[in-house]
């Protein structure tokens, strides 16, 4: 798969004269867009942290099939693991999997202690918007958070209805050629007095997908069905309470680690997964009171996951993974600061059987978090800016067996520091240092039994928690009337240097496997994020760099990500009935791979997408909108960096829906 030139599909991008005002796609914005993953709202032209949103408007351009495909063209974002949809993990700044806290509607996501299943089920359909916080926040999520937080809100009645309207219906069918795949998804919402609620549901059905090597991937087809149900009453104008519920269940057969193909030790399993999540919140927030603003949420996460070997002798696996939580939040907005406190409880439970009785390799047990958190923004004069957070987490990890190791009981102290200076009115400068720490999983501390054939797991009840100190310096550029009146150029340069202690991997010898601290880490790096809008048109260059090395050995970290540059052009037609757009992604070959790798290279590319949406605002064509799209325009053969599989060849998109 030899790099194709990147200027060649460049010319071709400018050549369409199609693309962006928000991110081809990936609409990200720097100062109108609100974030709420740092669990306070602000603008992202203010926050310190790298925070980038992707909005419903995105989501409907782009068409993705999965969570993790909403945010594959961010800087320093890749996804890995394969195509296959329910394998696919969100690689930020080169910490992925476990490292990375996953937030949906408030709560927290945990199921990742499962070898090689899946962490985003949610379909995306159902989404409103996508943050992505990028670097440690321990001291805002507290464990796992070492490499940051991805932050899901869903739709609710507001999303779908006009101000003027109690009720509404809208349909939705979608086809994507690579695998056949069909999806629909019907959605009604009313307002019926103080109250407004919403249903919505979705059914998904692929085929094999084709490969840009024109062969597919066997094993690949899947079926995917579930819904969100929302209720919300709201008390007062300054009160509410919610109610929510979303289900998914998948059926797929694949191999039993969908991110490599099938091989004596990776056997087909026929697999099925059933998520249940519950989600009660409150909030209060008095007009006249600026001590107050209160978000409660209460929830309970189920996940129900079945394997039955397909192949040899019959095997039935299942693991039970629960997690009950509390999460208690309230900003203070007073003239001298704005606080933000609050407490975080929740509780995992895991059970793992092999044909109805105990499965060793996930290890029977509890784990139980409890932290509180304090964040002050604090103005010096008209310039200056300091913000200040504090956290106190403890866990507890116990295992029903106590014969494979003894309780765990710690605690840890998360601290940040963010000074910003607003220079002057296009540029403010900001330096942050964010500590996090991520407490081991039940798994890792106390998995034994048969990994493969010849070899056993042995418990480590002494693993530390990895510990990571985050920093950071960014400048953040908005210009108005640039170059003709009513411009806007938006820019983001960021440099990150984390460096994370007492990493936890898995150490395979010759008839023993462990997971054990075996290395301090260093990662840095920069990325650079610009748009400019002017007019029917829109212009957008991203640029995302990541370098890893075990400090003590000098080697070069698994699963770092290959350069990667995004360039969008987008075009506005018809009164903005219209909206065309091409994207060109660019990943350079990444040779920086650690000593005893199964590849000691892997080849850069250069894809191409193009996308078309229609919204016709002639009276009697109201309610209705056809997408169009075409990833990988040039069928171009190629994997991400450490994957073990090729990514999808041209795929050809169309949606069309229609509200009444």
């Amino acid at each position: 798969m030899p790099e194709q030139p990147f200027w060649q599909l460049t010319a071709l991008a400018s050549a369409l004269a199609v693309s962006v005002s928000s991110w081809a796609s990936q609409k990200v914005t720097f100062d109108e867009v609100v974030v709420t993953a740092t669990r306070s709202e602000t603008t992202a032209q203010k926050e310190p942290k790298s925070v980038d949103q992707v909005d419903s408007e995105s989501i409907s351009l782009q068409q993705p099939d999965s969570i993790a495909d909403t945010v594959k063209h961010l800087s320093n974002v890749q996804v890995s693991a394969g195509p296959r949809k329910t394998s696919q993990r969100v690689n930020i700044r080169g910490l992925s999997e476990r490292r990375i806290v996953q937030v949906i509607d408030g709560a927290r996501q945990n199921f990742s202690d499962s070898g090689h299943r899946g962490l985003f089920f949610i379909e995306p359909e159902l989404l409103k918007s996508v943050e992505v916080v990028k670097g440690a926040s321990g001291s805002l999520w507290g464990s796992g958070a070492i490499g940051g937080a991805i932050g899901l809100t869903t739709i609710d009645a507001d999303d779908i209805l006009d101000p003027d309207e109690n009720f509404a219906v809208k349909v939705k069918q979608a086809y994507q050629s690579a695998d056949h795949d069909n999806r629909n998804n019907t959605t009604l919402a009313g307002r019926l007095g103080n109250t407004d609620y919403l249903l919505s549901t979705f059914y998904t059905d692929s085929n094999e997908l084709r490969l840009g090597s024109g062969k597919d991937l066997e094993n690949s087809a899947s079926r995917h069905k579930g819904g969100l149900a929302k209720w919300r009453w709201h008390l007062s104008e300054d009160e509410m309470l919610k109610f929510t519920y979303h289900m998914n269940h998948i059926d797929e057969g694949v191999p039993s680690n969908p991110g490599v193909d099938i091989s004596r030790s990776n056997p087909l399993v026929e697999r099925k997964i059933e998520q249940n999540n519950w989600v009660v919140g409150y909030e209060l927030n008095p007009e006249y009171n600026d001590w107050v603003n209160v978000n409660a949420t209460l929830y309970h996460n189920y996940t129900k996951l079945n394997e039955f070997k397909k192949t040899g002798a019959p095997r039935h696996d299942s693991i039970r993974y629960s997690t009950t939580g509390l999460s208690l939040v309230n900003t203070s907005e007073l003239s001298w600061v704005d606080w933000t406190y609050g407490l975080d409880y929740y509780q995992d439970r895991v059970e793992g059987k092999r044909n109805g009785a105990d499965r060793p390799e996930f290890t029977d047990g509890r784990s139980t978090v409890w932290g509180v958190f304090t964040k002050l923004a604090i103005p010096l004069g008209d310039y200056w800016t300091i913000q200040p957070g504090l956290r106190f987490d403890q866990f507890d990890n116990r295992p029903d067996d106590s014969s494979v190791g003894k309780d765990q009981t710690e605690n840890e102290l998360s601290k940040s520091l963010a000074i910003s200076y607003n220079l002057f009115e296009w540029l403010t400068l900001h330096a942050l240092y964010d500590e996090a720490f991520r407490a081991p999983s039940l798994q890792e501390l106390y998995v034994f039994g048969t990994h493969f054939h010849g070899n056993v797991f042995v418990p480590n009840p002494n693993l530390k928690p990895e510990e990571a100190k985050n920093k950071e310096l960014s400048a953040r550029f908005k210009f108005n009337d640039l170059l003709s009146q009513g411009d806007i150029l938006s820019m983001r340069l960021t440099y990150f240097k984390n460096d994370v202690d007492n990493y936890i991997e898995q150490d395979v010898e010759r008839f023993t496997t462990t997971f054990v601290n075996v290395r301090d880490a260093e990662l840095n790096g920069y990325e650079f994020d610009s748009q400019y809008k002017m007019d029917d048109y829109g212009v957008n260059f991203s640029y995302g760099r990541t370098r890893g090395k075990d400090k003590d050995s000098g080697q070069y970290l698994q699963n770092i990500p290959a350069d990667k540059t995004v360039v969008g052009l987008e075009r506005y037609f018809l009164q903005g009935d219209v909206t065309a757009g091409v994207r060109v992604t660019h990943a350079k070959n990444q040779d920086q791979v650690p000593v005893g790798n199964s590849q000691s290279n892997y080849d850069g590319y250069t894809v191409t997408d193009v996308y078309l949406s229609w919204m016709p605002s002639q009276k009697k064509l109201e309610g209705l909108r056809v997408d169009f799209g075409i990833d990988n325009v040039t069928d171009r053969h190629y994997r991400t960096a450490f994957s073990q599989l090729d990514e999808s060849g041209v795929n050809a998109k169309v949606a069309v829906s229609y509200k009444f």
